[in-house]
């Protein structure tokens, strides 16, 4: 929900609370206003201790404060937020965490990012266990090799499937000092997410014991294994895999507790109970505005106040004052966003140069930005058109998104900024400021742009930013064109924005695009070839044009594009996407083996990929490999429990392989979806008559059927692209 909605929502609801989780996104000047309508509020921190240094300042915008680990209650207490409680993490019971009938499918695995103490672990027990599956980012590449599987991440469901197929779940907790802003600060007492998780889908789990209330929520040796060290692990490891037994036993208790105690259900009531019993008006620590003072500029006048908050980039010169110093190697714009993150204002006046008075052009700029909504930055260059200063819209920093990292220039950071405030619609006043008379030429900010500042900026917004910026305008009334189908108005729109920058790859790259997915490939090749070669590492620019080439059935020429790209980093979509077409190509060459290969990777990255499983079947289907094509069917099903036309193949399948009696269920479900889909209906009757059982589809339907009438088989193999 947008946040200015929030607001006025709260304000006509009037609700009896206001609960959210974690309110890191929500705008500090949004906090204060739902602060000041006196409704009592909560908000539950889930990822304390390791962000207890900046989480407290968020908790003071509410009534109440909730921390799922009881290490930093009392450091929320001495901040100020006299009414935090510790409320540990719990499970969803209905739908997601609950248990599924599914065949053991893992030894053991681990769900979660591969930090030190989970790697040392996995070490630990590679030579006890068999079959081993490790889910999340940071583990080592190179896995995947001795039995061990690994994906990228798996969706909650997908997590909760996990934890049933696995014959041991392997709960590692993270130290104090992993991926933390407190630095260790605080030593964590009490069990993440995943223990409640696996014990609320009736998984058997392992965990370690270095969280004391673990003791306090499940009892260790019949709810939970728990172990000391690695050594202990590998023995229980190997003991438990032999005992199945002992295995559900404690895998049922710990479901038992889980379900009677540790619901989200559960959380919830005991937030209920407690706002009720404790109304407490919320002090929120709140400025007018921030000041940021970026390498170059002094602090001079600048102090902290309770109107003021102040944040110096370079090493602190007064008490009070909060200094992000970056390392060497650090670039500055992520320096920048680190200060924003920690903005407790709605505006935040980021100081490059001492040729204007920061508290003068905050003054001015409250006027232009309190007036206009749409308006997201004041500002200020000097004589030679240099950004001196600049007063930001927090709440509008929150539709832009962060300064674009790799920038060692604060100066460029913020020019890189301002431009895409513009490109989505907002506004950005500029104003000129004489230098002060005071000030000399040697005072003045020194240039730190260097040749690769520069060479990145360009590279985003050409020679020429205004006439960039009008074409990714253009753009963007084009995607409002095709989202509303109107493609005969997008297309001279995106050919204007592409005579506007020819330079540019976005425009030439959302034109070819247009024209590949509107079927006119030969066209939208030369556009998707100049953006491509121009870099040929970006991987959203080489699948599409990877695509196109296959559309032009150019498959060798695709997978000289397509294979590079794996080596490139890659969000979920783009690498199983990378994947999938690459197992296309390699299907077109008659390389049907490569073909499989490269589509299981995709679906092991990631099980809902349907377009992937699809493929698969196709594959299988042709081969006549039925057992297989039977395995990708049942993932598809699961994936696509809605559409008929799956379990319309699903039935073909088992009808090939002699179980016709499982045919004639797949096909019934098929109609029950959908009682008029007619594949499913004639194939329904021909495993009846087989079987000699009698068809509910009607006896004038069976009639009409001549004896010995082909039986409707499967949907085409080949699909439309990804």
């Amino acid at each position: 929900m947008e946040p200015t909605r929030l607001l006025s929502t709260i304000r006509s609801e009037n609700p009896d609370f206001l609960f959210t989780l974690q309110g890191y996104t929500i705008p500090r000047d949004i906090l204060y206003e739902m602060s000041r309508t006196g409704i009592p509020s909560a908000v539950w921190l889930l990822d304390e201790p390791y962000d207890a240094l900046k989480s407290a300042d968020v908790g003071t915008f509410f009534s109440h404060v909730f921390v799922q680990d009881a290490s930093t209650v009392e450091h929320h207490r001495k901040f100020g937020n006299l009414e935090t409680h510790y409320l540990p993490h719990g499970f969803e019971h209905l739908e997601v965490h609950t248990k599924r009938p599914c065949a053991l499918r893992w030894d053991l695995s681990i769900v979660g990012t591969g930090f030190p103490r989970r790697r040392r672990a996995l070490e630990a027990i590679r030579s006890v266990a068999g079959a081993l599956l490790v889910v999340g980012k940071g583990w080592p590449e190179d896995l995947g090799k001795d039995g061990l599987e690994r994906k990228l991440s798996a969706s909650p469901s997908e997590a909760a499937r996990i934890y049933n197929e696995s014959r041991i779940n392997l709960t590692v907790h993270r130290e104090e000092t992993d991926f933390s802003v407190s630095s260790g600060a605080f030593r964590a007492v009490s069990p993440n997410a995943s223990v409640f998780y696996v014990a609320g889908c009736g998984g058997f789990q392992i965990a370690d014991d270095s969280r004391q209330d673990l003791q306090n929520l499940f009892e260790p040796g019949k709810e939970i294994v728990l172990y000391r060290d690695f050594e202990e692990l590998a023995d229980l490891v190997s003991r438990y895999l032999k005992d199945g037994d002992e295995r559900v036993r404690i895998a049922e208790s710990g479901r038992r507790r889980a379900l009677a105690e540790h619901t989200y259900a559960h959380r919830l009531r005991k937030v209920v109970e407690i706002l009720e019993g404790r109304p407490c008006k919320a002090r929120p620590r709140f400025y007018e505005r921030t000041v940021i003072h970026a390498q170059g500029s002094r602090l001079g006048s600048a102090s902290p106040s309770d109107r003021v908050q102040v944040i110096s980039l370079s090493e602190a010169e007064k008490p009070a004052v909060r200094s992000i110093r970056a390392p060497s190697d650090a670039d500055t714009s992520s320096c920048l966003n680190e200060s924003l993150f920690e903005s407790l204002a709605p505006r935040a006046v980021v100081v490059l140069s001492d040729e204007v008075d920061a508290r003068e052009a905050a003054l001015r700029a409250d006027r232009f930005l309190g007036g206009n909504p749409d308006l997201g930055a004041v500002a200020w260059r000097n004589g030679r058109s240099e950004l001196v200063l600049a007063v930001l819209s927090m709440r509008i920093l929150h539709h832009t998104g962060a300064l674009t990292q790799g920038y060692r220039s604060a100066g460029l950071a913020l020019e890189d900024l301002l431009l895409r405030m513009r490109a989505v619609g907002f506004e950005v006043r500029a104003e000129s400021c004489p230098a002060k008379p005071e000030l000399t030429d040697s005072s003045r900010q020194p240039s730190f742009s260097t040749p690769e500042d520069r060479e990145r900026f360009v590279r985003a917004w050409g020679l020429d930013p205004e006439r960039r910026l009008r074409a990714k305008r253009l753009l963007r009334v084009a995607a409002e064109l095709k989202a509303g189908r109107r493609d005969e108005l997008a297309l001279p729109v995106l050919e204007q924005a592409l005579s506007l920058d020819p330079e540019g790859e976005e425009a030439r790259r959302e034109l070819g695009a247009f024209l590949l997915y509107r079927g006119d490939a030969r066209q939208a090749e030369p556009h998707l070839y100049a953006s491509w070669s121009r870099d040929p590492d970006h991987v959203p620019g080489g699948l599409l044009y990877g695509l196109c080439l296959l559309h032009l059935k150019e498959e060798r020429k695709a997978l000289d594009v397509l294979l590079p790209l794996l080596e490139r980093k890659a969000c979920l979509l783009e690498k199983t996407s990378l994947l999938y077409n690459i197992g296309r190509c390699y299907r077109r060459l008659g390389q049907p083996e490569q073909g499989i290969r490269r589509l299981w990777e995709a679906v092991k990255l990631d099980p809902s990929y349907l377009r992937a499983h699809q493929e698969l079947l196709s594959m299988h289907v042709e081969a006549q490999d039925f057992p297989a094509a039977l395995e990708c069917m049942e993932r598809i099903v699961q994936n696509d429990s809605k559409n008929p036309e799956a379990f319309n193949d699903l039935g073909v399948i088992l009808h090939k392989l002699g179980r016709d009696q499982e045919a004639l269920e797949a096909f019934k479900k098929a109609l029950a979806i959908d009682p008029s889909y007619r594949p499913a209906a004639k194939n329904l009757e021909i495993v009846s008559a087989a079987l000699g059982v009698s068809s509910p589809r009607g006896s004038q339907e069976r009639s009409s059927r001549r004896p010995g009438a082909p039986f409707e088989d499967l949907r085409p193999a080949e699909r439309a692209p990804a």
